[in-house]
């Protein structure tokens, strides 16, 4: 582990914000108790915010706003309103004989095992992104798998290190005159996820929900 890296994981671990509280495992999660990768598809993971200060614990749930009612905004929250998410390669051509996913391929993300009566898909999507108008946010309730606006990557944040099992995510953009797609990573912005502008995406760790000893609070 280089010293840069370690420096990193002492800032957060000085910051108490890689300490998370249950609903996981002996009531507490760190990196140790991260899930190993490579990364399954259509298993269950907890995503565990590690960067971002006003969630000190907890991690994706569903979350209504004063334009929309109907719990749809993907975001985050505490513990006891966490749900758990599962990827999904869009072109299934590329998975591997172990179902693993890859930090080269797309991926569409759904809600597991819990939507509002109010929503009709699970499926995570985006707004095309265009620079200078209001945030990106991420959602429920529309999309189609595989087309723009449901493309993700799940990314390493130190890839040279198969210690560190912590992540990012990417969506798109449209770029030019060809609309042609570039990476952009997705972060905060109170509380829901949306398309970054910036450069501080959400860093995360990913912990199976199927190893989990506590239930979840269904977004029901």
């Amino acid at each position: 582990m280089n010293l840069f890296v370690t420096a990193v994981l002492s800032f957060l671990l000085s910051a108490s914000i890689i300490t998370i509280s249950s609903p996981f495992p002996q009531g507490v999660l760190g990196l140790k108790e991260a899930a190993p990768l490579p990364i399954e598809a259509g298993v269950p993971y907890y995503l565990v915010p590690l960067n971002y200060a006003n969630i000190s614990q907890g991690g994706i749930t569903l979350i209504s706003t004063d334009g929309e009612p109907c719990p749809i905004h993907v975001g985050l929250g505490g513990y006891d309103e966490s749900i758990p998410i599962v990827f999904s390669p869009i072109d299934k051509s590329n998975v591997s004989s172990h179902n693993n996913i890859t930090e080269d391929e797309d991926v569409s993300i759904h809600i597991y095992n819990g939507i509002p009566d109010c929503a009709n898909t699970s499926l995570w999507h985006y707004y095309n992104f265009q620079p200078f108008l209001p945030p990106t946010f991420v959602r429920i309730n529309g999309g189609n798998i595989g087309k723009f606006g449901t493309r993700f990557k799940v990314k390493r944040v130190f890839p040279d290190d198969d210690d560190i099992k912590i992540f990012k995510l990417q969506g798109y953009r449209r770029v030019g005159d060809l609309q042609l797609l570039r990476p952009i990573n997705v972060g905060v912005y109170k509380d829901i996820l949306f398309l970054l502008t910036g450069d501080h995406p959400l860093w995360f760790t990913l912990v199976s929900a199927n190893n989990t000893t506590a239930g979840y609070k269904s977004a029901m």
